[in-house]
């Protein structure tokens, strides 16, 4: 490590700070999504209109009794464009001071910092959230450093490491107004789910023997699988269908499975696995 020369180092360290900061912002983004209230407003916002969308999601968090100084607007980059050939949102930019220029406040909407953020998804105009009730929690963490490498295997090698533990979560889902359009594309539906038994399957068979293999066609990963109903026989395990117990006997049993994806799109799917009785020596 001590013989990494400077400018290799500088260049590691400073793409670590990157990549980090960027993971901590996506995290940040998804818990928001995940934990915040979408607005029922899909109409995608104009020229004419944006400033005044803001102005009324923060009206309505006002009314469950959020301060405007306890909120935060982060927009897309299209609505920032939206933004900034409105007036009165232009005007505001004049007003702010070093404090928030520097944080990367580019104007208010009523009253409330609004910044850019490219990192948004698609579908997302904007994100309107209260500080109060969206915590960032960092457990613990060892600063990126360049560290030799010391298994016995490696001579004179050295690595980029770091590690952080940390959660963000929203503790309130009303301090976290989401302003999503029309023009986002849908969350995709599961059209199909295989249930695919192993061939020639015959007694006797051990616990957690494989039985069948499961996918799924569409839907958003991951998807997880579940068996609808109970079973004497079999079991789900991952993407996979299992004895429960140890099987001597012909068995022939109708399986539905249900798959879900991360979206809470769900499908289910049934099959007849059959198994026969082992030959007589």
């Amino acid at each position: 490590a001590e013989t990494v020369p400077d400018n290799i180092r500088a260049q590691r360290i400073e793409s670590a700070g990157y990549v980090v900061g960027k993971a901590l912002e996506e995290s940040a983004i998804d818990a928001l999504v995940k934990g915040g209230t979408v607005s029922d407003n899909i109409t995608p916002s104009t020229e004419q209109n944006v400033y005044k969308n803001i102005a009324t999601d923060i009206k309505n968090m006002k009314a469950r009794g959020i301060k405007p100084s306890e909120m935060k607007v982060i927009v897309s980059a299209d609505t920032e464009l939206l933004l900034l050939t409105d007036e009165k949102f232009a005007n505001t930019s004049g007003t702010l001071g070093a404090e928030l220029v520097r944080e990367g406040v580019i104007g208010k909407v009523a009253g409330v910092a609004t910044k850019p953020n490219y990192l948004l998804p698609e579908d997302i105009e904007y994100i309107i959230y209260a500080k109060r009730w969206c915590q960032a929690i960092d457990a613990w963490k060892a600063e990126t450093a360049i560290n030799p490498i010391q298994d016995g295997k490696h001579v004179k090698a050295s690595a980029l490491q770091g590690r952080m533990v940390y959660k963000d979560v929203v503790t309130n889902k009303l301090a976290v107004q989401i302003k999503k359009n029309k023009t986002s594309p849908e969350d995709p539906e599961i059209t199909e789910v295989t249930i695919t038994p192993v061939p020639s399957l015959k007694a006797t068979l051990e616990t957690d023997t494989k039985i069948a293999d499961l996918s799924a066609t569409g839907g958003t990963e991951p998807i997880t699988y579940t068996l609808e109903g109970s079973s004497e026989n079999f079991k789900v395990e991952e993407t996979q269908i299992k004895t429960k117990k140890q099987i001597t006997d012909a068995v022939t049993e109708s399986v539905t499975v249900k798959a879900t994806d991360s979206k809470q799109k769900t499908k289910t799917a049934t099959k007849e696995i059959k198994i026969e009785a082992s030959e007589a020596v």
